[in-house]
């Protein structure tokens, strides 16, 4: 299943995809600055995030246990990735960072 909102959608609440795993890969509206804690924890399918050219914030467990991801390319306007962001996602195997990125919290890619 493909996630994909129209462009009205700005603001993704935190729990909002937590266990989903039928999700394998999903849109980011423009408009939407945070990826907030655990909103896609557990999607372990999800292998894709396009358009998040406009995320600056990356919470706590966003992404948390998506093991299907294999490459990370966050984009420029990525700031922040918060504490366990992608920790548990152990198919990743390249990151690429922004050259925005101030803060990397703690164990953000831990057992990947």
């Amino acid at each position: 299943m493909i996630l994909s909102t129209n462009s009205e959608f700005t603001v993704i609440s935190e729990y909002a995809f937590y266990n989903c795993s039928g999700i394998t890969q999903i849109n980011i509206p423009e408009g939407v600055t945070t990826i907030p804690g655990y909103a896609f924890q557990n999607c372990s399918n999800l292998a894709t995030v396009k358009n998040a050219s406009g995320v600056e914030t990356i919470g706590t467990y966003a992404f948390n246990n998506c093991t299907s991801f294999a490459e990370m390319n966050l984009p420029a306007s990525v700031v922040t990735i918060n504490s366990y962001a992608f920790s548990g996602c152990k198919g990743i195997q390249n990151v690429t960072f922004g050259e925005n990125l101030k803060t990397n919290g703690e164990y953000a890619f831990q057992n990947c």
